[in-house]
């Protein structure tokens, strides 16, 4: 069936007409072009994103450790603010207070730390979509943890072995007295 045309005019000349009727292949053929490319692209942009994602961690990883002096066995972390644009603020850089707390949600502790993964957890906790989140301990229980390994590293003898003893809890410790 041919759809009816208008009287030719200055807007609907009849050269046009061909080229008009033919506009329904090809959007067709555009429509099953575009979808195929963009389910590849969907997925090619995702494996990419991964890459990325994998990579900014392991550099922020490796950047972060490298520091002269470190014994093996000691924290060799560190804060490293130069890096939060490369991890796109997420917080990552702030490797030292990641290991000083690590099950904690919040890695920037300061208002000059910026930690948008610490802003968006927050944001899906109001909405419902986070819950249990860890928000860190007082300083000084971090302290104490670093203190902790310290005392650990102190009581391992020369002949390799560890004195028990350290695990023990303060009311183990008080019972024992």
């Amino acid at each position: 069936m041919r759809v009816p045309m208008d009287p030719p005019s200055v807007m609907n000349p009849p050269w046009a007409w061909p080229w008009w009727r033919a506009q329904d292949g090809q959007r067709a053929v555009l429509f099953w072009v575009v979808l195929i490319h963009v389910t590849a692209a969907f997925f090619w942009l995702g494996a990419i994103r991964l890459v990325f994602a994998l990579h900014a961690q392991c550099f922020v990883n490796s950047v972060s450790h490298r520091r002269a002096g470190t014994h093996s066995g000691e924290d060799s972390s560190r804060n490293v603010p130069w890096l939060s644009v490369w991890h796109l603020f997420q917080g990552e850089n702030w490797h030292r207070n990641h290991h000083a707390r690590p099950g904690s949600a919040r890695l920037g502790w300061t208002p000059l730390q910026l930690d948008v993964g610490w802003w968006v957890i927050l944001g899906l906790e109001r909405l419902g979509f986070a819950t249990e989140v860890r928000r860190p301990r007082k300083l000084e229980n971090s302290l104490g943890w670093l203190a902790r390994v310290q005392q650990l590293a102190s009581v391992v003898a020369a002949d390799g072995t560890v004195d028990v003893n350290i695990f023990a809890t303060g009311a183990a410790k008080q019972a024992k007295k």
